[in-house]
């Protein structure tokens, strides 16, 4: 799938933008060769545009709040935008760790209904779109969101986002790719 290739490529770069230590040119230097642009963060969530194909796309991402075990590295929950190819608000999980074939994480927003995943390398998505809205609009109404998986070592790990800023990072991303 082209598009998790974009979100694992996209991910490694925001600790660039979200690390205050880093030099300048560096910075600048990782987003001109990648043209991925940061927008600004809200709370929890940091917002990004970037091009794929000549089209522009946009995403949003958090760090978990918790994460358990807490050696990994590279966990995100991020929702993205390609207006070009008709994919709105696409729910993706990063975990830092490979998931094992027809591994099926999960998803849920504080105590409401939880929703099954598919996984694609340490990359995990919504199963079909309608669902996805809902797990959209449980995020918006929400406080806390949590993904649940297993590693190709049978190691269980579970992460919870905050959803603070959630709804506003989410407006920015709409509006920057309609």
């Amino acid at each position: 799938m082209k598009f998790s290739i974009l979100c694992c490529a996209l991910i490694t770069l925001i600790p660039m933008f979200s690390t205050p230590s880093l030099a300048q040119e560096d910075m600048a230097t990782a987003t001109e060769e990648n043209d991925i642009q940061p927008l600004g963060h809200y709370s929890a969530w940091r917002i990004y545009t970037a091009t794929q194909d000549g089209e522009k796309v946009c995403f949003m991402a958090a760090s978990p709040l918790y994460a358990s075990p807490t050696k990994r590295k590279d966990a995100y929950l991020m929702i993205a935008r390609r207006p070009a190819f008709k994919e709105y608000n696409v729910v993706s999980v990063m975990t830092g760790v490979d998931y094992p074939e027809k591994s099926t994480p999960t998803i849920g927003v504080d105590n409401n209904k939880v929703f099954a995943m598919f996984a694609q390398k340490n990359t995990a998505f919504i199963k079909d779109s309608a669902k996805e809205k809902e797990v959209i609009k449980q995020m918006i109404d929400g406080n806390i969101a949590r993904t649940v998986g297993k590693s190709k070592r049978g190691t269980t790990f579970k992460d919870s986002y905050s959803l603070k800023g959630f709804t506003k990072a989410l407006d920015k991303i709409t509006k920057e790719c309609p």
